[in-house]
């Protein structure tokens, strides 16, 4: 099969390539926030009268999970610690998610925390919530404005191709990196190669195409002047990983580092991952080049099938609907068996060790992630020149990787 290359904006994130060859329909999503709602399945059982953590749904819109968490942990006094979640969802959308909070800070049935933040009680467990602790999550999403006609007929041959590869390759999506600044990965890159300068002026300056003018400006003048006071009072209170840098700064100029020991150690831990998961990214796509589909699993790949792991020899096609091919995120806990992988790495001129970052605090011990991921309760209809989608993902996938197999747009944003 041909490769159908990516657009550049996704190439810049690691997605060098399109899994399906089909046309596409075109299109737009997130018109609206309304257009793109995420609501995540958890898996842990609650009671409505004991337990010793509170677990509510968390409903956003137009903001990211770790800011939401931020505004949480303030308005009810509750250290950003001891707040658990399940995962990060989609900053320009709708999102229902689950979060927990030890029951001593009390109960209450519903918070309003800002006018696109709400919490609504669920019920106690005697857990709290974790990272990775849910099913996944139902998405219904409006693809607006298609050009094309012979929409039905498109993507019938989208969902053909996707079912003979057996699913799709996991990139990581547009949302890990940022849609507005594609740019954690890079942040990411320069703190495990201990360029904090760099990685600080990456947060706070270099402006992108899509920003607004006001904040582009601030962002330029900090390149140029490295004046942290005046630039601090550029950039609006929403903007808070700026002001974070901006405040140290301007007690402590020049001292990169301790800015960046400023920020909440999750956010380092967030930005390192992407850079994670771009060398992710860049190893599917180096896959689909030798033209390794999804559910074949290369010599040396690892399968796993229930609860047993396996070691494939040579190449073999997998069942995807009960096993799954457990590909290497990297970290500092990471054996290399894949040449692909050394190489990346090489090229990057990064090694294992480096995700080991003292300095901040932060550890990154690397990991696998499952493939092919697979859509499930597909059921889409067409309107005019809508198209109304709704399907189930299981944890950790991104819905923009399936809807770019179906848009095959120069921006799906």
């Amino acid at each position: 099969m041909k490769l159908k290359p990516s657009p550049t904006y996704e190439k810049n994130i690691g997605i060098l390539y399109y899994q399906t060859a089909s046309e596409g329909v075109g299109g737009k999503i997130r018109c609206k926030f309304e257009d793109f709602v995420v609501r995540e399945v958890r898996s842990t059982l609650l009671s409505r009268c004991k337990g010793k953590y509170v677990y509510y749904e968390l409903a956003k819109k137009g903001i990211d999970t770790l800011l939401a968490l931020m505004l949480v942990s303030k308005k009810l006094k509750v250290p950003l610690k001891d707040i658990g979640y399940a995962g990060l969802k989609d900053t320009h959308a709708l999102t229902y998610q689950h979060i927990s909070l030890p029951a001593k800070y009390g109960i209450k049935e519903r918070v309003n925390i800002a006018d696109n933040v709400v919490l609504k009680f669920l019920g106690l467990a005697d857990k709290p919530l974790r990272r990775g602790m849910l099913e996944g999550n139902l998405f219904k999403v409006i693809i607006r404005d298609t050009f094309n006609s012979e929409v039905g007929e498109r993507i019938s041959k989208v969902l053909c191709e996707i079912n003979e590869l057996g699913g799709l390759y996991p990139y990581y999506g547009h949302q890990r990196f940022g849609t507005i600044r594609p740019n954690t990965h890079i942040v990411g890159k320069y703190i495990v190669n201990r360029m904090w300068k760099q990685a600080v002026l990456e947060i706070i300056g270099r402006p992108y195409p899509y920003e607004k003018r006001e904040i582009a400006e601030a962002r330029r003048f900090f390149e140029e002047t490295e004046n942290a006071e005046k630039t601090l009072k550029m950039f609006p209170p929403k903007y808070v990983y700026e002001r974070i840098l901006l405040r140290s700064l301007a007690k402590n100029p020049g001292n990169y580092l301790y800015a960046l020991k400023s920020l909440p150690k999750f956010i380092v831990h967030f930005y390192v991952e992407a850079y994670q998961s771009f060398i992710f990214n860049i190893l599917i796509s180096k896959r689909i080049e030798q033209g390794i589909a999804p559910n074949i699993a290369a010599k040396s790949d690892i399968v796993v099938r229930g609860g047993e792991y396996s070691k494939v020899n040579f190449e073999t096609k997998i069942d995807s609907s009960k096993e799954k091919i457990l590909l290497p995120l990297v970290g500092y806990k990471t054996r290399i068996f894949d040449p692909m992988l050394s190489d990346i790495l090489k090229e990057e001129e990064v090694e294992t060790k480096d995700f080991i970052i003292k300095e901040l605090g932060v550890f990154v011990e690397g990991g696998f992630r499952k493939s092919p991921m697979t859509i499930n309760r597909l059921d889409y209809v067409i309107w005019d020149n809508n198209v109304y989608f709704s399907f189930f993902l299981e944890k950790g996938y991104y819905a923009t990787v399936f809807l770019r197999e179906i848009m095959k747009n120069e921006n799906v944003f």
